[in-house]
């Protein structure tokens, strides 16, 4: 065991292995390993007691976790980084229906995030803007179309602003 998990996490992995040991617990998540050249990774492992005649083993399955775990980590750093951002973001579905947006882009119309997720962009910027600006452009973006633009608008918050306006399309790989 010393030599595939880094000394500071052998208490843990001690324990982890009695829990498997009176059978209480078969699985450990996250848990750091060493290779050989020293470099650490994450495992999550599935265990199971073994007896064999009249020894008992542990038989550990072992799930490489390292790239899951960067791109968990990539992902958080990257909703910090729109959720605190200046710039108001949103993502629409094609039916113009918010399926999420940052503070910054609720904070101009007075709500929270969550309050603008399911409300279409018609309901939150009216019958005026969405028609005459935001429908047009956005259904060249849905088509496939990078759109920019510049134009004033009037929020109910933040008051008239003259914004600059990038659209990009967005294809659920799911």
């Amino acid at each position: 065991l010393v030599d595939i998990h880094p000394p500071e996490v052998m208490p843990r992995i001690m324990d982890l292995f009695e829990a498997c040991r009176r059978g209480e617990n078969p699985c450990a998540e996250d848990v750091p390993m060493l290779r050989a050249d020293g470099t650490v990774f994450y495992a999550d492992i599935v265990s199971s007691l073994l007896t064999l005649g009249k020894n008992e083993y542990i038989m550990g399955i072992f799930t490489d976790i390292t790239k899951s775990k960067r791109a968990s980590e990539a992902l958080r750093r990257h909703k910090y980084m729109v959720a605190n951002s200046g710039d108001i973001m949103a993502l629409l579905d094609t039916e113009f229906r918010y399926l999420a947006a940052n503070a910054a882009y609720a904070d101009v119309f007075g709500m929270t995030p969550d309050k603008l997720v399911g409300r279409t962009v018609l309901e939150v910027f009216g019958r005026k803007d969405f028609e005459g600006i935001i429908k047009p452009r956005a259904k060249r973006c849905m088509a496939g179309e990078d759109v920019r633009y510049e134009e004033w608008f009037d929020f109910p918050v933040a008051g008239r602003k003259y914004m600059s306006i990038a659209h990009f399309q967005y294809l659920d790989v799911d």
